[in-house]
Parts: structure tokens; C-alpha cells; sequence
């Protein structure tokens, strides 16, 4: 019985994980190494799913987990902060509009790529510029940051975009990423699970696993995150990091 014993080594099980696309290229090699090392039998399926639906697919196991960027308002939603990031902006080696550093005028002033799997509404920077009556212009709404990448690489857009998942998926594309220039919260992701597998041995291995690692793509050094531009954003207004 899965509730009462959960031996990784031998069962054959197949999880279902609710993922945003964004997250699967920053933690799914991570967590498949540690999955098809302890657990040779077990499956791995991500699946995109509805904020609308999220509780109803975990109470009746269609998911087994989630993360999300987003609480929901259930006392019976259980969660654990996974990560937090920064907002960085992306730009093309060489671009003529952008010096040592991305300061506040270029970036209102330069052409931007806009990430959402929505048809329509502002992005999180936008609520930061909006904040302080400040707009930019959207030149380009995408789905994806890859192809977002793509489009800056050969053109002088600019994206913004976690920092973190920049460094991942920017490795061979060579942009510069470059410290957002306004001061703004982290952003957090969380794991998430109904309470009713609060003590399944099974789905506690799992969250365990995803845990564990989210904390190692955390402790990767990509080149990026040593710019003495994000060092000396860090000195001069330490980021406020968003409750959990």
C-alpha cells in the first residue's frame, strides 16, 4: 500500500506533476537524475494545468503536485517555497542602443518581447513600470522564452524574464543578461500538494525530490551570475524578497 510504505528502489509508479513549460528546462534535468538514480521504475510525467482547476486535480490525484508562481486561497492546499529570482533583461551581444549597463532610459526607450501564454494583459515588469507611471513598448508577445531569445539574438529587442531561467536557456545563444533597472520583488515558485497526501509516503519522496533539486539548479554558477552589474545592483538596493 503506497500509504503506508514507499520503497523508491523498487516500485513502479507513475507521478503526474502540474509544470509551467518555463520551469521544465530549469529543474527537470536536476530531478531526473535524481529519479532514474533511486527510483529506476518510476515515471515522470509534467502536464500543463488551470489555475481554475488546480485544487479539484489535486484532491482527486489527476496531479500529484504542482508548482506555481501563484498561492491559491485553500486552507486544504498545502506549499513550500522552491525559489525565488530576480527579473533580468535580456539583450543581443553588440547592441548599439546599450553600453556597459542598462539604465532606466534604455530600456523605455527600447523595443521589447513580451512572454505570456495569454492573448493579452501586461507582464509582471509591467505592473513594476506601471507602479510608477512608467510604459513601455511591446513590440512582439510570444509563448515562449526560448523563442523570445531567439527573436533578441537576431534583432534589437530586448525581454525581460527570471534570471535564473536566463541563465539556463540563454547558455548557447550568447545574449547579454543584464540587471533589471528598476528595483523590484523576488519572485517566488512553490511546490504544491492537497493535504489529504500530506503523510503518503509516495507523493513525500517526490516533493522531497523536487526540493532537493531546485536547491542544486539554485547552487549552479552559470557565468552570468557573477556580472559585476548584478554585484553592484546588490550593493546599492539589496532586492525585498516576497513573503511565503
Amino acid at each position: 500500500n503506497d500509504m503506508q510504505h514507499f520503497d523508491p528502489a523498487t516500485a513502479e509508479r507513475r507521478f503526474t506533476l502540474g509544470c509551467r513549460d518555463t520551469l521544465e528546462s530549469l529543474v527537470l534535468p536536476r530531478l531526473l537524475n535524481r529519479i532514474t538514480r533511486a527510483a529506476p521504475k518510476v515515471e515522470l510525467a509534467t502536464v500543463h494545468f488551470s489555475r481554475r482547476d488546480a485544487k479539484a486535480d489535486l484532491v482527486s490525484g489527476r496531479l500529484d503536485l504542482l508548482t506555481d508562481a501563484v498561492l491559491p486561497n485553500s486552507g486544504q492546499i498545502r506549499h513550500t517555497r522552491l525559489s525565488d529570482d530576480r527579473l533580468a533583461v535580456v539583450a543581443r551581444q553588440g547592441h548599439p542602443l546599450i553600453g556597459e549597463q542598462l539604465t532606466l532610459e534604455d530600456y523605455l526607450r527600447l523595443g521589447h518581447v513580451l512572454v505570456s501564454s495569454r492573448p493579452r494583459g501586461p507582464g509582471v515588469e509591467d505592473h513594476e513600470l506601471g507602479r510608477r507611471g512608467l510604459q513601455r513598448r511591446v513590440v512582439l508577445r510570444c509563448q515562449h522564452y526560448y523563442a523570445a531569445l531567439r527573436v533578441v539574438s537576431e534583432t534589437d529587442l530586448i525581454v525581460t524574464m527570471p534570471q535564473r531561467l536566463a541563465q539556463t536557456i540563454n547558455q548557447h545563444l550568447g545574449n547579454r543578461i543584464l540587471p533589471f533597472p528598476l528595483e523590484a520583488p523576488r519572485h517566488g515558485i512553490y511546490l504544491l500538494w492537497h493535504a489529504n497526501r500530506d503523510n503518503d509516503p509516495a507523493n513525500r519522496w517526490l516533493r522531497e525530490q523536487i526540493v532537493a533539486a531546485f536547491a542544486e539548479t539554485a547552487g549552479d554558477a552559470a557565468p552570468e551570475a557573477k556580472d559585476t552589474a548584478f554585484r553592484d545592483q546588490d550593493r546599492r538596493k539589496p532586492m525585498p524578497r516576497s513573503g511565503a
